[in-house]
């Protein structure tokens, strides 16, 4: 299970999509990841952020160690880490750990040797936590639902009875993984959680919702009234 898959610059990016792929906590090879600078901007600029909002709209669950790096002679490989760490710190994976370093003084080739000295210490001290409750694993605010989908200027989030009385957050995220707007209620048996879209754009939004430690996240589009 302590398996750690280390990857450099087109390896780094590597290492981050094996990560983003791990849907299932059951089914995840390395545990522990070492990105040394990545080519997080391989081949569009976009294709990492769609792969780790793709994995975030499956799962809150993300039982890995990641060790990610850039030297500080690389440019705008340095905004390109920065971006990724804000987009990962800002999702709250349950079990996620992660270290991110702009090493000094290093380039393209030396930070590869300063990341793989630095990085295979580091996740050997840590532990690797896995899930074990099953609620917890279930990631279910339990038969919650969301329409109109498309919407145009509101969506309704039904949360079933079964939640009792809870204080459910729900963030609205756009396919960056930035967080829109953020809607706190409390619940008592059946409710509906009514929050008004007309003011964003057209295009696919993720719902993070959060109460207590079940999570779960959905997915609805801004569409154009006819």
């Amino acid at each position: 299970m302590n398996r750690t898959l280390f990857g450099h610059s087109y390896g780094g990016i590597c290492a981050l999509f094996t990560m983003f792929q791990y849907n299932d906590y059951n089914d995840i090879l390395f545990h522990n990841i070492i990105a040394a600078s990545p080519s997080i901007w391989w081949p569009d600029d976009q294709l990492a952020y769609t792969r780790e909002s793709s994995l975030y709209t499956q799962t809150s669950v993300l039982p890995v160690n990641l060790y990610m790096t850039v030297g500080s002679f690389e440019g705008f490989m340095v905004t390109d880490m920065e971006r990724m760490q804000q987009v990962l710190e800002s999702r709250n994976y349950e079990y996620f750990n992660a270290s991110y370093h702009v090493n000094q003084g290093k380039d393209h080739t030396t930070n590869k040797e300063q990341t793989f000295r630095d990085g295979i210490p580091w996740v050997l001290r840590q532990d690797i936590q896995l899930p074990t409750n099953s609620k917890v694993l279930a990631q279910s605010i339990m038969e919650t639902s969301i329409y109109p989908n498309p919407a145009t200027d509101q969506i309704t989030i039904v949360i079933p009875p079964a939640l009792g009385a809870q204080t459910v957050t729900c963030s609205i995220l756009d396919g960056l993984g930035k967080r829109i707007k953020t809607v706190t209620q409390q619940t008592v048996g059946q409710n509906n959680l009514h929050i008004p879209i007309d003011d964003l754009s057209k295009g696919m939004y993720i719902v993070h919702l959060t109460s207590g430690k079940i999570q779960q996240n959905l997915k609805f589009i801004k569409g154009s009234e006819l």
